[in-house]
């Protein structure tokens, strides 16, 4: 079995954007999964006044700027499990980056801007290299400042 490469800092990472999204988007984010397809279900409360699932989300961390690099890469299989989840649930998966400067997100239905393998070479773990595509930054909406921002942590 491969190892699970999700640290305790990741999380905690995830816990700090996850109330800015909830503030962003008014919604309720639900944890999923430690080993599902993505990091929370959001949730918003329903004609019938019930709280349902209305998207899916998942959140990375980048530390640099989000103008460092041209575009942002997300393995296909992820692609593929939203796009799967889109045609049962009717709900879109937000793919969500949290930069330095600002946080971004691109909806995983859009199509990407191309396919190329890719993936950590850092680990030594052969399984990281994959099949990734990636969307242009500039496509990419803003939901304002990033809770990592430097300026806030000063």
């Amino acid at each position: 079995m491969r190892p699970a490469y999700e640290t305790e800092q990741d999380l905690e990472k995830e816990r700090v954007i996850a109330p800015y999204l909830e503030r962003a988007w008014s919604c309720n984010l639900r944890k999923l999964n430690k080993f599902g397809s993505f990091d929370y279900a959001l949730e918003k409360i329903g004609d019938s006044g019930v709280l349902v699932v209305r998207g899916f989300v998942e959140i990375k961390r980048r530390n640099c700027a989000h103008n460092h690099y041209q575009t942002i890469m997300v393995s296909a299989s992820k692609r593929q499990q939203a796009l799967s989840m889109f045609e049962t649930t009717k709900c879109p998966t937000a793919f969500v980056v949290a930069y330095d400067d600002v946080v971004k997100y691109i909806s995983l239905i859009e199509e990407p801007c191309k396919t190329t393998v890719g993936g950590r070479f850092d680990r030594g773990d052969k399984q990281d290299a994959e099949v990734v595509i990636h969307y242009d930054i500039s496509r990419m909406l803003s939901l304002g400042p990033s809770p990592f921002s430097k300026l806030e942590v000063a």
